[in-house]
């Protein structure tokens, strides 16, 4: 998929991430590109890590959006999870952090209420979260 070869590029323009991750937030509707994101461990990371790194509003809230509805999946979440083990903690952090932004607390909020449908993700918190 050639959004995520652009979303990698350390050498893009955040204008150029900001609109491919909107575009990938759009394409998140159809399975199909769930399915495809589930397919390889890497782009789990780079979305994790996205979160922990970016400043921007809609670059945040669409990251959510996009986990958000891959966590719908009880096997992804457990797959993203297992690539990146951080995500409960940073979802809760961005929600403290991002307190003013409506768009970023909802949709993270929204990813929060995904990852812990099953009760044996909630031991995934930290205490520090």
């Amino acid at each position: 998929m050639i959004l995520m070869e652009i979303l990698t590029d350390e050498n893009q323009e955040a204008e150029i991430k900001k609109i491919s991750i909107r575009c990938l937030a759009f394409a998140c509707r159809d399975e199909g590109t769930v399915n495809f994101l589930r397919s390889e461990p890497s782009y789990f990371i780079y979305l994790g890590e996205t979160l922990k790194i970016e400043t921007d509003e809609e670059i945040l809230a669409n990251t959510s959006k996009i986990i958000r509805v891959c966590l719908r999946n009880q096997k992804i979440t457990t797959q993203f999870y297992k690539v990146f083990p951080d995500l409960i903690d940073t979802l809760i952090y961005n929600v403290e952090k991002f307190f003013y932004s409506n768009a970023i607390t909802e949709e993270t909020l929204a990813s929060i209420r995904n990852y812990t449908k099953k009760i044996e993700y909630l031991v995934h918190i930290k205490n520090s979260a």
